[in-house]
C-alpha cells in the first residue's frame, strides 16, 4: 500500500504542473502522461480506502453499486421499448 504522501506527487508535463486533486484543465486537454500518473493514483486511493472498511460497509457499498447498476439497465430497456 503507497502511503498519503506519495499520493500528493506533482507531475510535470511539458512545464505545466498537475497535482492532485486535479482542478487545472478538463481531462480532454491533459496530456496522457499526466492522465496515467492521476488514474494510477485513483487506484493506490481506492484500494487505501477499502482496506479501511469493515467487510459489512465494503458489501454494503457493493450493495447500492449493483442497485444503481440495475437500474440504469432498466432505464435504458425502458427507453429501448419506447423507441419500437
Amino acid at each position: 500500500m503507497a502511503n498519503r504522501d506519495e499520493c500528493k506527487k506533482k507531475v510535470y508535463v511539458n512545464g505545466d504542473v498537475y497535482t492532485l486533486p486535479l482542478r487545472m484543465k478538463p481531462p480532454s486537454k491533459m496530456p496522457k502522461e499526466a492522465l496515467a500518473f492521476f488514474r494510477e493514483k485513483g487506484r493506490i486511493g481506492g484500494r487505501m480506502r477499502a482496506a479501511n472498511l469493515s467487510a459489512s460497509e465494503r458489501s454494503e457499498q457493493a450493495r447500492k453499486a449493483v442497485q444503481v447498476r440495475w437500474a440504469k439497465r432498466a432505464e435504458e430497456a425502458k427507453q429501448m421499448k419506447g423507441k419500437k
